[in-house]
């Protein structure tokens, strides 16, 4: 009796230490003007001809850990990293940030950061072939 009881106990403890915790990746230093609040004031859209920035419709807010943590009152994903890949110029890298939902590798977003300047964040969808961009500005 002493046996089944014994390995009851040992298979819960194991099912216990195999439960997955959501994984958050370290964001780098070098990444430190992501972190905090930012405010949705705009959104690029293209239909394959020249496109044109306009004013938000949404009163969408994101915020951005140093712990990878994310977070965004009209997206899903919970979570963040942020990749270096080759901008297509001869050993010159840029960044990618990738938006995730934890726990689903397949589920992700991939955008070009390509303005950080005076408080304000330009991305760009990487899958969108017409031009997709959204711009942040910091909030206070």
């Amino acid at each position: 009796m002493k046996v089944p009881v014994l390995l009851m106990a040992v298979s819960i403890v194991i099912l216990i230490a195999a439960c997955k915790k959501d994984h958050y990746t370290p964001i780098p230093s070098s990444a430190a003007y992501l972190f905090g609040d930012w405010q949705l004031i705009a959104v690029y859209s293209s239909t394959g001809a020249m496109g044109s920035w306009s004013p938000a419709s949404s009163n969408e807010k994101a915020s951005f850990s140093s712990s990878g943590r994310f977070s965004a009152t009209d997206m899903h994903f919970n979570a963040y990293r942020i990749d270096s890949v080759s901008s297509g110029v001869a050993g010159a890298m840029k960044a990618l940030l990738v938006l995730y939902k934890t726990g689903k590798a397949e589920d992700e977003a991939r955008y070009d950061i390509r303005r950080t300047a005076n408080d304000t964040l330009e991305l760009w969808y990487q899958s969108c072939y017409e031009g997709c961009g959204i711009k942040y500005v910091r909030r206070r």
